[in-house]
């Protein structure tokens, strides 16, 4: 069989993959993370350019620029903090990004992996992220 409309083919192809926004239920919103390793509490203010990640605990917050790579995976690269840090720790943010993948959302929370510079990094974890406050 030939077909004398293949852009007819792939738009009917294309129709017949649901599109999964999934993701852009948290692309937007007020999202909470809780550090594995200490009690710090942050509250993520998130619109679609921008991150604010308030630490409820310390009462600081940074600034974070959001590169969206696809419709589940973004990058995030520092931009400023309220927080009085060291040079060396500025250095090192302002010379690195971070590269999320979110992996599964639900009504109360989302999971992801992240790595410093790339999911391919040695630097990777994977945590949750919740929709409200625990």
């Amino acid at each position: 069989m030939v077909i004398k409309y293949p852009m007819f083919a792939i738009a009917f192809c294309l129709l017949l993959k649901p599109y999964d926004d999934t993701c852009n239920k948290v692309r937007n919103g007020i999202f909470y993370f809780y550090a594995k390793n200490t009690n710090e509490k942050f509250k993520l203010i998130r619109s679609d350019t921008l991150q604010q990640e308030i630490n409820l605990s310390k009462g600081d917050t940074s600034f974070w620029k959001i590169n969206w790579l696809d419709n589940c995976a973004f990058s995030i690269k520092f931009l400023n903090t309220t927080k009085v840090m060291p040079q060396d720790e500025k250095v090192f943010r302002n010379s690195h990004i971070i590269v999320s993948r979110i992996l599964k959302v639900s009504s109360e929370y989302y999971t992801y992996v992240a790595g410093l510079d790339s999911l391919n990094s040695k630097y990777t974890s994977t945590d949750t992220v919740w929709i409200s406050l625990k």
